[in-house]
């Protein structure tokens, strides 16, 4: 099993030129290793990979992707905005809107106001209830594989 981690120092043996090759290869492999066992921290608008590995419960691996959406206001009752991606699974939907002063996370409930998110087949949609949203604009993170 690999890890993000590397020794911070290591001697190479400069006399003896076979070990030598191969400890610089095993070092580069491991280097190269432990940089991609990492989570990828890139959130743009495009679809990136995000580092992360994923299982199913057949045994299947699949590579991770992040892809952010943004808005400009959220209607009232139903704000649907189209993802563009094709996935097996989401493992992960949040986001935050802010009308310039005040800044909630989507998924944000009071006794009076709710905001809720869903994801279909096509689009990321904003669920609200009785409050008026529609000075709020934000962006919402999608994770899938």
């Amino acid at each position: 099993m690999t890890t993000p981690f590397v020794p911070i120092y290591r001697q190479f043996p400069v006399e003896d030129k076979i070990n030598l090759e191969k400890q610089l290869v095993n070092f580069h492999i491991q280097s190269n290793q432990a940089i991609n066992n990492r989570e990828i921290a890139l959130y743009n608008n495009n679809s990136v990979q995000t580092g992360q590995k994923w299982n199913d419960n057949q045994g299947n691996s699949y590579n991770g992707f992040r892809i952010v959406l943004y808005f400009s206001s959220i209607l009232n009752g139903t704000t649907t905005i189209a993802h563009g991606i094709s996935y097996k699974k989401i493992t992960a939907l949040w986001g935050t809107a802010d009308n310039g002063t005040t800044t909630i996370p989507l998924e944000h409930s009071t006794s009076t106001e709710a905001v809720s998110l869903t994801v279909n087949s096509t689009n990321v949609v904003i669920t609200t209830t009785t409050a008026n949203w529609t000075a709020y604009s934000g962006r919402i993170v999608l994770e899938y594989y």
